[in-house]
C-alpha cells in the first residue's frame, strides 16, 4: 500500500486516494471535491484531527487499528452540499478515547457514521458522538450507528448526541454492546470449525463488514 506521510498541521486534498501515515499528532485536513482517506495503525498518534468539508464536497473515511491504543478528538465541519462517510474499525488490547463532533453548516447534507470496536485483553472503549444540525438548516441526513463487541467483559461506554435545532433532518442514531452471539458460534461450530476458529471468524466478520472491497485490497496489501 502506498501512503502519504503527513507531517504537516495543515494540508488539503482533493479529489484523490490517499493512504495517510501520521506523524503529526494535530492536524487539520480541509477537503475539496472527493476525497477517500484511509487509515491504518498510525491512528494511535492522533490527538486531535481536524477535517472542514467545502460546499458541494465529499469524504470517505476509511479507519482501521487491530491494535488500537488512543486518545482522540475528531472534528469534522460539514459545508452546503457535502458528504461524509465514516467507517471505523478498531481492535482495542489497551483502554480507548474517543470524541467525534460532526456540525451540518448548511443544506443537503449527509453525515453518516459507523464505529465498529472489538475490546479484547485488557482494551475497552469510552466514545461520545456529538451530531449538530443547525437552525434554519433543511434537507440534512444524519446517522450515528456504534457496535462494540465485547470479549473481555471490560466496561465500554458509549454516549450518542444529536442536538437538531432544524425539523427539516433525518436523524438516526444506534448503539449495540453485545458479545458473541451463541447461536452462531453454534451454527460454525456444527459446520465442522473449531471454537476459536469460529470466534476468529465472526470477529473478523463484525470489523470488516463495514468496508468496500477497494479498502479491503489495499489492506490485503498493507500486510
Amino acid at each position: 500500500m502506498n501512503k502519504i506521510l503527513i507531517e504537516n498541521d495543515n494540508i488539503s486534498f482533493d479529489k484523490k486516494i490517499i493512504n495517510a501515515e501520521f506523524k503529526s499528532k494535530d492536524v487539520t485536513i480541509n477537503i475539496k471535491n472527493e476525497v477517500v482517506l484511509n487509515i491504518l495503525e498510525s491512528f494511535n498518534n492522533i490527538q486531535n484531527l481536524y477535517f472542514n468539508l467545502d460546499s458541494h464536497s465529499s469524504l470517505k473515511l476509511n479507519v482501521y487499528n487491530n491494535k488500537a491504543d488512543f486518545n482522540t478528538n475528531i472534528i469534522i465541519n460539514l459545508g452546503n452540499k457535502s458528504s461524509f462517510i465514516g467507517n471505523l474499525g478498531f481492535i482495542a488490547t489497551k483502554k480507548c478515547l474517543l470524541n467525534i463532533k460532526t456540525t451540518m453548516n448548511g443544506n443537503n447534507i449527509q453525515n453518516i457514521l459507523k464505529v465498529r470496536g472489538i475490546s479484547q485483553q485488557e482494551g475497552n472503549f469510552d466514545i461520545k458522538v456529538d451530531g449538530e444540525v443547525l437552525a434554519h438548516t433543511f434537507d440534512n441526513e444524519m446517522t450515528e450507528d456504534i457496535k462494540i463487541l465485547n470479549l473481555n467483559e471490560k466496561l465500554n461506554k458509549v454516549l450518542p448526541n444529536m442536538l437538531v435545532s432544524s425539523s427539516e433532518v433525518k436523524a438516526n442514531h444506534y448503539v449495540t454492546i453485545s458479545s458473541l452471539n451463541e447461536d452462531e458460534l453454534f451454527y460454525l461450530k456444527s459446520k465442522g470449525l473449531t471454537l476459536q476458529k469460529a470466534k476468529d471468524l465472526m470477529t473478523k466478520g463484525f470489523i470488516l463488514s463495514l468496508y468496500d472491497n477497494d479498502f479491503l485490497n489495499n489492506l490485503k496489501e498493507g500486510r
